[in-house]
């Protein structure tokens, strides 16, 4: 069922945390809840933690596993 929600462009990608993401200049902030357990989370990330950025496809979720085939 996973793999049907994550290729289905009707439904909403996979994720665990519901909430709102608020950008700051030295953080990214995620405050929300956490479906698997109900819980309230809330998460900071600071610039000077991040090593590296990304963009692009993986072995894991290569281009032909997208909703779009990558065209887009």
């Amino acid at each position: 069922m996973d793999w049907l929600k994550a290729h289905t462009s009707f439904l909403k990608p996979l994720h665990r945390y519901e909430g709102i993401l608020t950008l700051h200049t030295d953080r990214i902030n995620l405050s929300g809840i956490d479906k698997t357990n109900k819980s309230a989370v809330s998460f900071d990330v600071y610039k000077h933690q991040i090593e590296q950025l990304y963009l692009g496809f993986d072995d894991t979720f290569n281009i032909f596993e997208t909703r779009s085939l990558g065209l887009f």
